[in-house]
């Protein structure tokens, strides 16, 4: 949330270098073996980042399952539905499933929050029903404090230019 101004400052940048990718940047900057360099990191950290995401999401539905389905099942299914999905559907299909999801979890949001908030007894409920360190950005229990919280947002900062898809993200626009 600290760092979402960042994006509206790199937007213009990214569209004038008219470049598509990061990789493109590098090798205009630094040359052909520094894309190279690059290209091997973005594959390095799309494969950690998607494998992360994908071991988290099937731990969680193995225990949600009462360990019936085995998490390494769960990946390969997963990975698998990608796959196709992104073979037969691309990202125009993708797009649109975006939004949609987006939408739901908008309206999901505003239909759930009112509910739990009534279910707890309003927020004077809420603030009984749990411990006063819940309700704080900064809190020792938790070991965030506010070194943490400027050290994150500088890191997101300076690390979000080296991501592979800062420039989908920042500089699509209609020709």
């Amino acid at each position: 949330m600290l760092i979402t101004p960042f994006y509206w400052l790199i937007a213009p940048w990214c569209r004038r270098s008219e470049k598509t990718t990061v990789g493109e940047i590098v090798q205009h900057r630094y040359g052909n073996n520094m894309r190279l360099v690059y290209t091997i990191f973005a594959i390095a950290y799309f494969v950690l980042s998607q494998g992360a995401m994908l071991q988290g999401a099937a731990k969680v539905i193995a225990i949600a399952t009462g360990n019936i389905i085995f998490p390494t099942g769960v990946v390969l299914v997963m990975t698998w539905a990608f796959i196709l999905y992104s073979l037969f559907g691309g990202l125009v299909a993708s797009a649109y499933l975006n939004l949609l999801k987006a939408s739901m979890i908008v309206v999901r949001s505003l239909m759930l929050i009112p509910f739990c908030i009534h279910e707890f007894g309003g927020y004077s409920g809420i603030h009984e029903s749990l411990p006063p360190e819940y309700f704080t950005l900064v809190s020792a229990k938790s070991g965030i404090g506010i070194s943490t919280i400027l050290m994150l947002a500088i890191n997101g900062i300076v690390g979000i230019t080296a991501q592979p898809h800062i420039l989908s993200v920042c500089a699509t626009r209609n020709r």
